[in-house]
């Protein structure tokens, strides 16, 4: 399932337009989600698969996406 889920991804017809060539770079992930750059912004997408969001927007190159650790009760 996890396969099937990051070849999606990396595959450059999921996303992109004919003729362009975006490819999907260091996913990060978690418990529930996949994290990863594509085409300078950052995206978010279920573990289980769906629709990916996007993050980030502007200007800017984002890059290297990760999670946070998660808190720690006392």
């Amino acid at each position: 399932m996890k396969l099937s889920i990051l070849t999606a991804l990396l595959s450059a017809s999921a996303f992109a337009a004919p003729g362009t060539v975006h490819l999907v770079q260091k996913p990060a992930m978690n418990k529930t989600e996949i994290a990863f750059s594509y085409s300078g912004d950052l995206w978010k997408v279920g573990r289980s698969g769906g629709v990916a969001t996007r993050l980030t927007s502007g200007p800017g190159f984002e890059t290297e996406a990760q999670f946070s650790p998660p808190a720690r009760t006392s």
